[in-house]
């Protein structure tokens, strides 16, 4: 039997001065990390955060063939990308899908999983690996784990699908808790279809949630969805946006000005020869659209913006991927590209 090795690359950048009046072409590479580890057959690097003496802390999960075993691990890095520690942990309850991690003030982190029951299990550990609580949100149907964020008052924002495989029909769920992980609360889209999916929730300033994902109203083509929710889990608003017949949402971010930004894509072409396209919007505080970017064939076929954040200027920086290589795009408030930098 061949053997696998299992590669985690790590890629770090250092952001210059954005705002610039000359021409810039993006900050350049810090350093780039590769590490194998060829006793694991399968593993994914699902979250990464840098702590405040500069070291950085990865989360994910792994398998292993003999014996057959999934566990969640932990890893550590010093400011240049060098492993300090990795530890693994196995809970007797398989963990499966990605460990999805977020800093929880400035010693803790908090772990998202699910286990085999289709059940979500958190856990928060300090930054020295040690686990300091693990709690498991049992529910009826088969529940997938999609995002998860500390809140400024202390507390975590839970982002997930349920899955009912009897009516056939896939929910958007979310929930909070506090900083131990006792939920506070939980809600769900007014939306309950066969094809739906929500792929990215950030909080907005006044303690509410922008929610981003697409349907597919008849399991045919995609709609970017946009879901606003307010302080206490409820929905304010659920906008849908369509560009062309795939149009799927990716990422969403509240605004200075009280509006919103929402990142994705467009699928192009005949099948089998589907492109992507990379799309923005730019939308006021309401949902309605004040103007629409979409990248062109020649400068970005097959990129994705997966992530967005707004720069003192006004403007954006847009954190966009391909299989083969990541990019930095730094978009004005009116949608003009001021430049594309791409790392491979």
């Amino acid at each position: 039997m061949m053997s696998k090795t299992t590669l985690v690359s790590l890629l770090i950048v250092v952001c210059g001065n954005l705002a610039r009046s000359q021409p810039y072409e993006g900050p350049d590479t810090l350093w780039t990390r590769v590490h194998i580890f060829p006793e694991i057959n399968q593993t994914s690097c699902d979250g990464i955060v840098q702590l405040s003496d500069g070291d950085f802390l990865c989360s994910g999960a792994q398998t292993r063939d003999e014996p057959y075993e999934q566990l969640i691990y932990l890893m550590r890095l010093d400011s240049m990308g060098s492993i300090l520690w990795r530890q693994t942990y196995d809970f007797g309850i398989a963990a499966t899908f990605s460990a999805y991690m977020c800093p929880l003030g400035s010693d803790r982190v908090a772990i998202l999983n699910v286990v085999y029951e289709g059940d979500l299990f958190l856990l928060i550990a300090d930054t020295a690996g040690n686990i300091l609580q693990q709690e498991t949100y049992a529910r009826p149907s088969e529940q997938i784990p999609e995002n998860i964020y500390a809140t400024r008052d202390g507390g975590l924002f839970i982002l997930y699908h349920d899955l009912d495989h009897e009516a056939l029909l896939v929910r958007i769920m979310w929930m909070k808790t506090d900083g131990e992980g006792n939920v506070l609360w939980e809600n769900r889209a007014n939306l309950s279809e066969r094809y739906l999916r929500a792929d990215a929730a950030n909080e907005t300033p006044d303690g509410g949630e922008i929610i981003t994902g697409f349907r597919s109203p008849h399991g045919t083509g995609f709609k970017a969805l946009l879901i606003r929710v307010d302080a206490e889990g409820e929905v304010v608003f659920e906008r849908e946006y369509q560009i062309n017949d795939y149009t799927s949402g990716a990422d969403a971010l509240a605004l200075a000005d009280g509006g919103y930004l929402m990142c994705g894509r467009i699928l192009v072409g005949e099948n089998p020869n589907y492109h992507h396209l990379p799309f923005v919007y730019r939308l006021n505080a309401a949902g309605d659209s004040v103007w629409c970017w979409v990248g062109s064939m020649d400068d970005y076929l097959d990129e994705l913006i997966n992530h967005g954040e707004q720069l003192s200027d006004g403007g954006f920086l847009l954190h966009a991927s391909t299989g083969g290589y990541s990019s930095l795009i730094h978009m004005t408030d009116l949608g003009e590209v001021l430049w594309q930098r791409r790392y491979l």
